[in-house]
């Protein structure tokens, strides 16, 4: 195929396109705090285009003048513009199929039978002899087909289902579902893309691929993932691409980067990180992504690179565990996969390979996945349940291999600062901070600059940061009210809590939540370290209401 340089790395990538902010009609994307305010809109004379079901949002048309009186309503959260995804593409044998020691589960009697994949794309090439599509949908505005025109979505369909014998797919019992949300050029909107995570949720589907991303967070997307996640499927997506500077690192793009997606990054033959893959603490598993031959257009088979390859390799992986373990939840399954990846780089999880090399099932399974994943953390502690929300979402991790939590060591500043970070999905990508002890390569500088500049925390008048000084439960409590934004007036809640005491702004609101408790005596301890495992039932309370006292 003929390809531009510039598509040499297969990953949807989103162009974020110029706006003008005067009068120009253009598209945006309305997300609601509680529910969809349409009298809002008719008051401001915005007609609503389209809705979405995940979450309270809607795309309209109109300028920007007129969406500048209504940024700031009450009701709503955020608005963003509709932006634009295009997909580029490289031409470079299906190698990794051995590499993952696939061909060992297939003897197992794994194939994903029965295991419904979504492939959110360009569409399929439906009349492909080595790929079979149990049906699928097309969210483009020119055409109902989902047949692919493109090429990008047969690829990837081709890497999780082909039964071609010289370009064998992962799972080749699964049932394919072709989601077309990019045109014949690679281009797509996000909206498109939202209601393709729609249409899947909404049509029973297990497991979502995306190769798709940008570099920006946006609400919308974030909130359709999100609700995904929550109603059981399973979504993994590219980590990123570079085009350029291959020396330097690029973090992980969105949705990859949210902690309801599986991101994954690309190897070589070698396992060696390929020069394009985008890295950071986000990369939760690393698969196969150079020189990846597949299925294309017109019943052909084309080589292609990209963590585009990379991450249908994964999602056909997750359906042989979904077929192995039927009756387990998608973040049982997560954590299967997780703890049987090949360890690769340095020791546990990092930034380049995440928990290691996918790895598949080999053995039929006989027992169900067990709640938690360390060692020193029984099933029936109480705070067995929250550390586990936490794990799955990658706001915590652990030791030597994520063997051990050490769940009494006291938090420090920094770990704080990074647990909170992540949950709130703040820029993360290590960089220099103005602290003499928080250099560029210390694991949380960039959560420390972010809560810096966020006036979530602050440095000490020497002017260092004391990333390893211990936490106080006071402390806690107010870079809490400050991160998320629970802060009020101070009510005499305990007997050692005052109004100057560290926290006091925050204290009462959060003991209403259901998110922080006393002691039996009615004192709070304020000024008492925090342990891990006290610091992680707090985030997975605040962060999920079914915890909550």
């Amino acid at each position: 195929m003929k390809a531009k340089p510039f598509i040499l790395l297969m990953l949807s990538l989103v162009l974020l396109l110029g706006l003008d902010h005067a009068k120009e009609v253009e598209e945006y994307i309305i997300t609601f705090n509680d529910h969809i305010d349409e009298a809002v809109l008719e008051n401001a004379h915005i007609e609503i285009i389209e809705s979405f079901d995940l979450f309270p949002g809607v795309v309209v048309q109109t300028s920007r003048d007129q969406l500048d009186q209504l940024i700031l309503h009450s009701s709503i959260h955020t608005v963003e513009p509709n932006i634009q995804l295009t997909s580029t593409s490289s031409s470079s044998k299906n190698w990794g199929i051995e590499h993952l020691n696939i061909p060992q589960s297939w003897d197992s009697g794994y194939s994903g039978k029965g295991v419904k994949i979504a492939v959110i794309d360009s569409g399929i090439a439906t009349n492909h002899s080595a790929l079979k599509v149990t049906g699928g949908v097309s969210m483009v505005n020119y055409t109902n087909s989902y047949n692919d025109d493109f090429g990008h979505g047969t690829h990837a369909a081709g890497i999780i289902a082909s039964t071609a014998s010289k370009a064998p797919g992962v799972a080749q019992g699964v049932q394919l579902y072709a989601v077309k949300t990019l045109d014949r050029n690679g281009m797509g909107r996000l909206n498109d893309t939202i209601r393709g995570i729609e249409w899947a949720v909404n049509n029973g589907m297990d497991i979502i691929n995306l190769s798709l991303g940008t570099d920006e967070s946006h609400t919308a997307l974030r909130s359709a993932v999100d609700e995904a996640h929550e109603r059981g499927v399973i979504i993994v997506a590219a980590a990123g691409n570079k085009h350029s500077n291959f020396d330097k690192p690029m973090p992980v793009q969105y949705p990859a980067r949210y902690g309801s997606v599986i991101a994954v990054s690309a190897l070589d033959k070698n396992n060696k990180i390929a020069r394009f893959s985008a890295t950071g603490a986000a990369i939760e598993l690393t698969a196969p992504g150079v020189d990846i031959y597949s299925t294309y257009l017109n019943n052909g088979y084309t080589h292609m690179d990209g963590t585009s390859m990379s991450s249908p390799f994964v999602a056909g992986v997750i359906a042989l565990y979904k077929e192995a373990y039927p009756n387990a939840s998608n973040i049982e399954i997560r954590r299967l996969v997780r703890n049987n990846a090949l360890d690769l780089g340095a020791q546990g999880r990092d930034e380049l390979f995440g928990f290691g090399l996918v790895q598949p099932p080999i053995k039929k399974g006989s027992t169900d996945p067990t709640l938690h994943s360390f060692k020193d953390v029984s099933i029936n502690s109480w705070a067995a349940e929250h550390i586990s929300y936490l794990f799955e979402r990658n706001i915590i991790t652990g030791y030597d291999n994520n063997q051990y939590f050490k769940p009494l060591d006291n938090v420090r500043r920094g770990q704080a600062v990074a647990m909170i970070g992540r949950s709130s999905n703040w820029d993360g990508t290590q960089r220099s901070t103005k602290f003499p002890d928080v250099r560029q390569d210390y694991f949380a500088s960039g959560y420390v600059l972010e809560a810096i500049n966020r006036g979530v925390i602050s440095g000490y008048s020497d002017g260092t940061f004391g990333p390893n000084n211990f936490m106080t439960r006071g402390q806690m409590v107010k870079i809490i009210g400050k991160a998320y934004n629970l802060e009020g007036d101070y009510e005499n809640t305990f007997s050692d809590v005052s109004e100057t005491t560290t926290g006091a702004e925050a204290l009462p609101i959060l003991v209403e939540l259901g998110i922080v408790g006393g002691y039996p005596d009615g004192t709070f301890q304020p000024n008492k370290p925090i342990s891990r495992m006290q610091f992680a039932v707090i985030m997975a309370r605040l962060l999920n209401e079914e915890l909550r006292l």
